[in-house]
């Protein structure tokens, strides 16, 4: 049998020194050269029968790379059995020779589950934001509703505030020439909203179709002593449309077919929806500040082959969707995604070990029972390839709560114009 020392590189990398012994090789040799010799040929010999001697001048570079191969997969395995690692991945050969006896050494990199060692995730201090809804809020989705139902039309007099004009864009240098490849075409933009940069809307207040203006805007506006860039663009009106929004009654309502039939019906469920909406945001931005809390104090390194898997799994769902797709790309862009997740996995899965959370037969039933809609019920309990997703939702939940419950909690409460910002960031 081979020997093997193992040495520890990180929580997730071990290093393992193997020594295929000169009798194992040459019995690994033996073995080879007959399976060559079973199918070996040469003129005036039947396939088979070809001399040993013959066989070994004629294939002796062949029966020697198999030997190897055959010699580093005997003393890998051999080797993983007897130091009881259970390898991530492919191992990876970073040194191999022979000795002065003729034994083979070799040395193995091998990634392994990682050996988390929690150091604080009880009592860390963290920060949940709670999100307010006001009059101004519902109102301001009322105007978006009816702006989704806002008739349009062309208008052939100057632009004025509430008109979406539809330009093209030439952005100039100091002297007025154009600047190549500064060219937008189809920006949209309503005026007054200052969406798009208050200083150049004001200026094309009063434009009409056809008709171009030179407007200028000053951006990365500073200090006094340090005034923002000047930009200068020679702007195109393609399209000037009149915007006329409908009515805000009872029949608007009506007509939207939406389960309510008065306007105030309608701001209570566009209320109550916001309130839904924004309660999950809050719950998944301090979920998300708990995580990297919890792995900011309790640092790990993960096997690069678990995140490999982890990307190969996201290529193969955007290749479903976009067939003509930058595979590096999309790997360089979730490679950090990919690995917080993997960590909160294991994370969490230390915190289960660590504090014996667990689920069983009674928190199924509990769950089930609890389901209002008695078909959905009887379907889950008929279906039991649903019991074990199930179940790791429970256990999910159960660590979760664990974490929060040993956690200090403080409140704040924002605008969601604020939480809008940070989501669209």
């Amino acid at each position: 049998m081979p020997t093997s020392e193992i040495k520890t590189i990180s929580n997730c990398k071990k290093e393992m020194e193997v020594t295929v012994s000169v009798t194992e090789l040459d019995k690994i040799r033996k073995e080879q050269t007959q399976l060559v010799s079973r199918e070996a040929q040469a003129p005036g010999f039947r396939k088979g029968k070809v001399p040993a001697a013959m066989v070994q001048r004629m294939y002796g570079d062949t029966i020697e790379r198999h030997t190897l191969d055959e010699a580093i997969q005997f003393g890998f395995e051999e080797s993983m059995k007897e130091q009881q690692i259970a390898p991530v991945g492919t191992p990876k050969v970073t040194h191999m020779d022979f000795d002065d006896e003729k034994n083979l050494k070799l040395k193995f990199e091998i990634e392994v589950w990682p050996e988390i060692e929690l150091n604080k995730y009880k009592g860390l201090k963290l920060e949940k934001t709670l999100y307010s809804i006001d009059d101004a809020d519902v109102e301001e989705e009322l105007k978006r509703l009816q702006y989704n139902y806002a008739a349009i039309s062309a208008k052939d007099g100057p632009a004025g505030i509430g008109d979406r004009l539809t330009l093209t864009l030439q952005e100039l240098d100091e002297s007025g020439m154009p600047l190549v490849g500064k060219k937008y075409e189809n920006i949209t933009l309503e005026l007054g909203k200052g969406f798009f940069d208050a200083g150049m809307e004001e200026q094309l207040e009063g434009i009409k179709a056809g008709e171009s203006r030179k407007v200028e805007m000053t951006v990365d506006s500073g200090p006094a002593d340090k005034p923002g860039k000047t930009e200068r663009y020679n702007v195109t009106a393609e399209k000037v449309e009149k915007i006329e929004l409908p009515e805000l009654d009872d029949e608007f309502v009506k007509d939207l077919d939406s389960g309510v039939e008065t306007v105030e019906e309608l701001r209570k469920r566009i209320s109550e929806n916001m309130e839904h909406y924004w309660a999950q945001q809050s719950e998944q931005k301090f979920f998300n500040t708990m995580a990297h809390e919890m792995l900011q104090n309790n640092p790990f390194d993960i096997p690069e082959a678990l995140v490999e898997n982890y990307l190969d799994r996201i290529v193969a769902e955007i290749k479903q969707k976009e067939q003509n797709l930058d595979e590096g790309k999309v790997r360089n862009n979730y490679r950090s995604e990919a690995a917080f997740n993997i960590k909160w996995f294991h994370f969490k899965e230390k915190i289960a070990e660590v504090e014996n959370i667990t689920v069983g037969e009674e928190d199924l039933k509990d769950y089930l029972s609890k389901i209002e809609d008695p078909k959905q019920r009887e379907f889950l309990e008929k279906n039991k390839e649903y019991h074990q997703r199930i179940l790791d939702d429970i256990r999910e939940k159960k660590i979760l709560d664990f974490l929060v419950e040993n956690s200090k909690i403080t409140e704040k409460t924002e605008s969601i114009h604020k939480g809008k910002d940070l989501i669209e960031a």
